[in-house]
């Protein structure tokens, strides 16, 4: 009787302990990539692969829908992933998002069904994949904990392979035109006015040579800033632009970044074309700036040796 007893008492325990370990495996998984990316067909295709396998792990019957955004705010969706790749995605109404969501299909909750059966029948597994903005997001909810975080890596794995890493090149744009606009704001009326005021001190003394720049701007003698001094309104004017020339040029190359590199590229339909374009312009400017470096180089080298092979007078 004490045997049967303890038996029967390690049996409910043991069960009790089976239901406590499922409910505590149940998790969710969310996270988000927040690069640019570049959606092309195949990196679609893979990611609509790896959603149908994890979903056709835990549910007998499942249902994928993609949910497509486009830049006049109207949207559709399709369980047909070939109805998205097919999408003319025109200019004037270009694909912003695209939603991919797995979930086992509806099944009708028979009455009288216990409440862990109604449960199993409504929160089944879910996954949820958004390309929007710049910003890749998911969602994975499952009754398996070991199911989730092999899903969740799958996907950021897929994720990190449509990433373009384009953000960094953008900042660098805006912090290099800035600092190209402050100082061209800066310099060049500083050195036209210190011309004006090498010009009037050789009136005055004729072997009078170029005032070091240093000078000029920290060390001039009270009598020597008589000899030129900007007027008030056009010092105010300068210091006007060479305070927002930076933020401008900042701007303008933050612009052009988001142009050349864009946040998201749903590279299907015309827009598969006009990206192509768009890496061919990057490349022709790059190969511009390279080769107006290298001969802006070699002049300056050039004008160096003539200068050097030039008999003194």
């Amino acid at each position: 009787m004490f045997v049967g007893g303890t038996l029967l008492v390690s049996c409910a325990f043991g069960v009790s302990l089976k239901t406590v370990a499922q409910d505590e495996l149940r998790a969710v998984a969310r996270g988000a990539l927040q690069e640019s990316f570049v959606a092309d067909e195949a990196n679609l295709r893979k990611l609509g692969e790896i959603v149908r396998k994890r979903i056709a792990e835990q549910a007998g019957s499942f249902r994928i829908t993609y949910v497509v955004e486009l830049a006049d705010g109207s949207l559709y969706s399709t369980t047909n992933p070939d109805v998205v790749f097919k999408e003319e995605n025109l200019a004037s109404r270009r694909v912003v998002s695209i939603s991919v969501t797995a979930r086992p299909s509806k099944e009708p909750v028979p009455l009288g069904a216990a409440p862990a059966q109604v449960q199993e029948l409504t929160e089944g597994p879910v996954i949820n994949v958004s390309l929007k903005n710049g910003a890749m997001t998911y969602y994975v909810h499952g009754p398996q904990r070991e199911w989730v975080f092999i899903t969740q890596s799958d996907i950021r794995e897929r994720l990190a392979n449509m990433s373009g890493r384009t953000r960094q090149i953008k900042f660098a744009l805006a912090v290099a035109l800035g600092l190209g606009a402050w100082a061209l704001t800066f310099f060049v009326p500083t050195l036209r006015w210190r011309r004006i005021f090498d010009e009037r001190m050789r009136q005055r003394n004729p072997d009078h040579g170029k005032t070091p720049f240093r000078r000029w701007l920290f060390g001039l003698r009270p009598d020597e800033l008589q000899v030129y001094t900007p007027r008030a309104p056009m010092q105010m004017s300068w210091l006007f632009c060479w305070m927002f020339g930076g933020a401008i040029g900042a701007w303008v190359g933050y612009q052009v970044g988001s142009y050349l590199f864009p946040d998201a590229v749903f590279a299907i339909g015309q827009q598969l074309q006009a990206y192509e374009d768009l890496k061919t312009l990057r490349t022709t400017l790059l190969w511009g700036l390279v080769v107006a470096f290298v001969v802006g180089v070699a002049a300056s080298a050039l004008a160096n040796q003539l200068v050097r092979r030039r008999p003194p007078a």
